[in-house]
């Protein structure tokens, strides 16, 4: 008896397990989907090197230099993920306006030899034009680093190739924050090779996953029905045979009966 009773217990600790582990992978299983879709949509809009991917109005960012590499709290390098507020036309107005020195800011900028180019740089100095627009004064961390080049607000010594002047209309996001090393999965994941191993292929192994659980299920629920009209029919047949039996059963009292009755008249007569 006790025997019985340990295997029993035993037999449902594992299924528990098993439960608990099904549970787990399928956790991982759809935040990984989750990931898939989030990254599609937020890539979707991408159209130049200008483009900032994200979604619901939030962004990220591979590192490509070390022109951030500082010892400020939010500084960060090559290969970090940063993670931006984008402006839009829509917002410009009230971000720019709030946007203070120490911020650190997004913006397209015009490099020799290379063309406009995205770079996130740390607000050093605001100014304004006669018009009223503003203009931010910006610069790398790394640079700043150099007591020689970093920019003084206000100082006829600053080097103008050491900064950047931002126009109002030329900011494209503002820095939320960072996630370490993270950039040089993002970069991978966007490169041609990264897509096709990270999202095609197992996109493709979930949608075959999916059709496999949905002819599975639908096989199961065709099981389940032949088994209940069989389990139907057999009640039935059981039924009848009881009902059959039943009269039988009263057919054989009554001729019982009439045989005792007839009797009975015979010993009277």
């Amino acid at each position: 008896m006790k025997k019985e009773v340990h295997v029993e217990t035993k037999e449902i600790n594992k299924k528990k397990i098993l439960k608990i582990v099904k549970t787990v992978l399928n956790v991982i299983f759809y935040l990984f989907i989750t990931f898939l879709v989030i990254f599609s949509i937020s890539n979707f809009g991408v159209k130049d090197n200008l483009d900032i991917p994200g979604i619901f109005g939030n962004g990220f960012l591979t590192v490509e230099t070390a022109s951030m590499d500082g010892n400020e709290k939010d500084s960060f390098t090559v290969d970090d993920l940063i993670f931006v507020k984008k402006v839009t036309d829509r917002n410009r107005d009230k971000i720019v306006q709030n946007i203070e020195i120490g911020d650190i800011i997004t913006f397209s900028h015009y490099v020799k030899e290379v063309g406009i180019i995205l770079n996130t740089h740390r607000v050093m100095d605001i100014k304004e034009t006669i018009s009223g627009e503003k203009l931010f004064i910006t610069q790398g961390d790394k640079v700043a680093l150099n007591p020689a080049y970093k920019y003084i607000p206000g100082s006829e010594t600053n080097d103008d190739e050491k900064y950047e002047v931002v126009m109002e209309k030329d900011v494209l996001a503002i820095y939320n924050g960072k996630w370490k090393n993270a950039g040089k999965t993002m970069k991978y994941v966007r490169s041609e090779q990264g897509f096709l191993l990270v999202v095609v292929i197992p996109t493709a192994i979930f949608l075959v996953f999916e059709a496999f659980v949905l002819v599975t299920n639908i096989m199961k629920i065709k099981q389940e029905k032949v088994a209940s009209e069989k389990a139907k029919e057999h009640e039935e047949e059981l039924a009848k045979a009881k009902l059959e039996l039943e009269a039988e059963k009263e057919k054989i009292r009554a001729q019982v009966l009439a045989e005792l009755e007839a009797k009975k008249n015979e010993k009277q007569e």
